[in-house]
């Protein structure tokens, strides 16, 4: 379903996702407490109590299992977010948006992407060298080299998501440029960037998670603050792999939410993220820069 936000609205969608998000970590650090308190030998932690609801919604604890597979738990919080800072033609992957209708066209296209993103991969297992250059130990970690390359640029089967609300409006009111975020300027959004677009999916929903019903894709939610090179905060990262005929737009578990740009607001939710210094890791920064550099060789 597609609907128009006003300002107003994302205001308030801003302060209560914000609560949840303090509610979450909360719920985290009296976990912390009860099991230090556990260590020490007490049966009953003093003045530590958290629901049994709460404890498996917002526990980062343990791992979690999707489909057919079983990934490390993150906090998961009300819904899913994916912020876009235009309105495009649909809601599919990068890999399928622009797919042309000839059958020998797509072979092309296709061989095409396939062969620009191999030669970044062939860069990316370099492990040895990279950690050379970063000091970052990455061995015995899962490395999802298409979620990884989507991530740096490349077409793909797949899409990012946060249940970070304003992370997505980051996204939504920004733009990537030489290496650098920035907000949508007002000459931009006279042009290609009048709209903003923001997914939300309720994450109690469980088709993101059991095993796909015959001939229907449901599409995983999966968890994505683990794999490495990426940059946005693993808290809150997700991922989801799409077919050719996906399309979020058309997809039931959510709704489409559109609002208009102004360069006040642009600028508002750009300085609200700390010039997005809140969305990225510091501590991979030197990491993300190497893959950016082989991105671009």
């Amino acid at each position: 379903m597609i609907r128009k936000m006003s300002e107003n609205e994302i205001d308030i969608m801003h302060i209560s996702q914000m609560v949840e998000r303090k509610k979450a970590i909360l719920v985290n650090l009296q976990l912390m407490v009860r099991e230090k308190e556990q260590w020490k030998g007490k049966e009953k932690p003093a003045d530590v109590e958290v629901k049994q609801e709460l404890e498996e919604r917002y526990s980062m604890e343990g791992t979690v299992t999707i489909g057919n597979k079983r990934y490390p738990k993150q906090i998961r919080l009300m819904n899913y977010f994916r912020g876009e800072n235009a309105w495009y033609l649909d809601g599919k992957a990068s890999l399928f948006r622009y797919l042309p209708n000839a059958k020998t066209a797509q072979a092309e296209y296709f061989q095409k992407q396939n062969a620009a993103k191999e030669s970044f991969y062939s860069k990316l297992s370099d492990e040895d060298s990279i950690q050379r250059q970063t000091g970052e130990e990455i061995y015995g970690k899962e490395i999802c080299r298409e979620l990884v390359s989507h991530h740096y640029g490349y077409q793909s089967e797949w899409q990012e998501f946060t249940s970070n609300f304003d992370e997505a409006l980051f996204y939504a009111c920004c733009i990537y440029e030489d290496r650098h975020w920035r907000p949508l300027n007002k000459q931009e959004i006279a042009t290609d960037h009048k709209y903003g677009v923001i997914y939300s999916a309720s994450a109690d929903n469980r088709e993101f998670y059991e095993k796909e019903r015959e001939g229907r894709n449901t599409g995983f939610m999966v968890p994505a603050g683990e794999v490495p090179f990426m940059r946005c905060h693993p808290q809150y990262s997700y991922a989801m792999k799409m077919m050719p005929e996906d399309d979020l737009r058309d997809d039931g578990r959510f709704e489409c939410l559109v609002f208009e740009h102004t360069e006040a607001m642009c600028q508002a939710v750009f300085q609200r993220m700390g010039n997005g210094e809140l969305i990225f890791r510091k501590h991979v920064r030197n990491l993300a820069d190497i893959c950016e550099m082989q991105v671009n060789s």
